[in-house]
């Protein structure tokens, strides 16, 4: 396997699947995590294939072994460079640019409403249509995040 500089993006490429649900859920926990915590957050059969996604991650860089466990690594945290963390949940960072957008564009266009010339209504177009574009995407990307992280947290109802 080819190795990866902790501080490369090219390692997010490679892991994918269930490696990547695991490194959502080092994202999300933010914490030490153990390898017997992770074959029950996610529903492993064994305790070895939850190692095994843990040393993956190790080894291309995005996390890191520590005494108790394991834990991902925050310098290069690609995931946490497009998205926001609030309340537990990864908001993209182009749905909060979508909705900034729009609100300038309105609050520009109710401020001066009176001096509005045809030469600006292109702009502001293309403006609206951008933040359009980037809340679309936004949307588009929360909805993958959400998918991705209910496959990934399986809640055991016996054990519940």
């Amino acid at each position: 396997m080819k190795r990866f500089s902790r501080n490369s993006r090219d390692a997010i490429l490679v892991i994918g699947g269930t490696s990547l649900r695991v490194y959502f859920y080092l994202l999300l926990k933010n914490d030490e995590v153990g390898v017997r915590e992770l074959q029950k957050a996610l529903g492993f059969k064994s305790p070895s294939t939850a190692k095994h996604h843990l040393d993956r991650l190790v080894e291309l860089g995005l996390a890191e072994k520590t005494l108790n466990g394991y834990k991902a690594i925050a310098s290069s945290n690609v995931f946490k460079k497009g998205v926001i963390s609030f309340l537990n949940n990864l908001i993209p960072l182009d749905l909060f640019l979508g909705f900034y957008g729009l609100l300038s564009v309105g609050i520009y266009v109710a401020v001066f409403i009176h001096e509005l010339s045809i030469f600006i209504l292109p702009l502001i177009f293309s403006l609206l249509l951008l933040s359009g574009f980037l809340i679309y995407r936004g949307f588009t990307l929360y909805r993958w995040y959400q998918e991705l992280l209910k496959s990934s947290f399986r809640e055991d109802k016996a054990e519940v």
